[in-house]
């Protein structure tokens, strides 16, 4: 029984991500909220900085960011975060 329960999860999480991807959309762990996920593209006109300095924050784990595929994608929560916080140092 736990071996079919863990199978199914399996088979769920895989068909969840697969919907995120095309939905870019995001159950983050621990809620039942969905976050709209943003490219980095979006995120620096969002955040009035330039793109290249979006991919540094990111590079250097200063921006939560998710890799779908080969493209970026950082929640809404995330920028808001970062707004009020600002990035760390």
């Amino acid at each position: 029984m736990a071996r079919i329960i863990k199978a199914l999860s399996g088979l769920l999480r895989a068909l969840f991500d697969r919907v995120n991807h095309c939905g870019i959309l995001l159950r983050l762990r621990g809620g039942d909220k969905m976050s709209k996920m943003l490219t980095l593209r979006e995120v620096s006109e969002s955040l009035g900085l330039h793109i290249n300095t979006i991919r540094n924050y990111v590079k250097q784990r200063k921006l939560r960011a998710v890799m779908f595929g080969r493209v970026w994608r950082v929640s809404e929560k995330e920028v808001v975060r970062v707004r009020r916080q600002g990035v760390e140092k």
